[in-house]
């Protein structure tokens, strides 16, 4: 049931999109927290499957654009074959089968570059053309190490990928050796200190895990940066949504039921959780800092809407957001420049389409995901003598 509930909160994730442009510090704090990881990876056992496919058409005899015709078959084949077994829990491709788009392989190569599964940052062309011993005058392929994967990679199970090879449930050894990636890859970040302490609960939110409370110091500053970011940005995505409803409402549109009314309660929540712990009086020095850790590419204006939003509700008082007049001008203004014509707010057709939450959701830093894959670990590690 609690692996159900998981994979229900990973796929059905409300008001994700990313309306305000906080994108940019919103993935630094997940990059600094969660190294290797996305929220659209879903098991753990896929940074062992994707490799396992390489070697299983390298070892066939496919080479060069051969290897990624068979390594992409065998991909959709699997997808069918776990659908057929019933392994869908976290199953890519789930719904769309082997037709799916968008392949494990290509959501998580970042990650195995980051967890040191591949020896060194390659393509995934450049990994077919190493297996074919021929450089063909590419750089990265000359200059690239004799076998791209972790030579300590645990064995594929006998019959992969022609059996389910036991879904997505890790061995022990295959568990122990994902842990080792991470602590070396993430060492002195959140994950390796989640993957390698007492199993996770259901948080709803990284900073809520009582495992958190061990870690070092430094984790927890960046940490309790995350969550003070979270916390006074979900203000302006929830003012955002309002003057969304009320442009809806004056519309005449009733689709939706009475959003107007949702999101002023849902201000008045969030104005309370402020007034319970203030986050005005911010040391912007060590922000900024910290967020160019994980993204020194910040835009400027990002910056100026971040600062302007919370020092506009420091001075109104949060129970007053919803009617500022300076700070709804402040979020119609910075969503005005980012989407222009593409707007809700600007967009009549669009607005027509609204489903009821643009960004509404508190940023969690892929933590949906990052639950899912350091429970698949921990539970592997519990399989020891199994």
């Amino acid at each position: 049931q609690r692996r159900v509930r998981e994979m229900i909160r990973l796929f059905e994730e409300p008001g994700t999109r990313d309306e305000l442009g906080i994108g940019p510090v919103r993935d630094a704090f997940s990059d600094l927290l969660f190294p290797g990881t996305s929220t659209i990876q879903t098991r753990a056992r896929y940074f062992l499957f994707v490799p396992w496919h390489f070697q299983d058409a390298q070892r066939r005899g496919a080479r060069g654009d051969q290897l990624l015709q068979r390594v992409d078959r065998g991909e959709r084949q699997l997808i069918e074959r776990f659908r057929k077994a019933g392994v869908v829990e976290g199953l890519i491709g789930r719904q769309a089968g082997a037709k799916v788009k968008t392949l494990p392989s290509t959501i998580y190569w970042n990650g195995l570059d980051r967890w040191g599964v591949l020896t060194a940052s390659m393509s995934q062309r450049a990994v077919a053309q190493l297996a074919s011993g021929s450089a063909d005058g590419d750089d990265e392929v000359s200059s690239g190490p004799p076998n791209p994967w972790h030579p300590t990679l645990p064995a594929a199970p006998t019959g992969f990928p022609d059996e389910d090879s036991g879904g997505f449930d890790l061995t022990f050894e295959e568990a122990s050796w994902l842990r080792e990636r991470i602590l070396q890859a993430a060492d002195g970040r959140l994950l390796a200190h989640l993957v390698n302490g007492p199993q996770i609960i259901d948080a709803d939110a990284p900073w809520l895990e009582p495992s958190v409370s061990s870690a070092s110091t430094e984790i927890k500053a960046i940490l309790e940066h995350a969550r003070r970011f979270s916390l006074a940005l979900h203000g302006a995505a929830l003012l955002y949504n309002l003057l969304v409803s009320e442009a809806y409402e004056a519309k005449g549109l009733t689709q939706i039921n009475e959003p107007v009314e949702r999101y002023r309660s849902s201000l008045a929540e969030w104005a309370t959780a402020m007034g319970e712990e203030p986050v005005h009086g911010w040391d912007w020095l060590a922000f900024w800092s910290t967020v160019a850790d994980g993204n020194p590419r910040v835009p400027q204006l990002a910056k100026w809407f971040v600062q302007s939003w919370v020092a506009g509700t420091a001075e109104v008082g949060p129970a007053r957001v919803a009617d500022s007049a300076e700070l709804r001008q402040i979020v119609e203004q910075r969503v005005t420049k980012l989407r222009k014509g593409k707007s809700v707010l600007a967009n009549p057709k669009l607005l027509g389409l609204w489903g009821g939450s643009s960004g509404a959701s508190p940023l969690e830093y892929r933590w949906g995901t990052v639950r899912t894959l350091v429970l698949d670990v921990q539970e592997g590690l519990a399989r020891a003598g199994t």
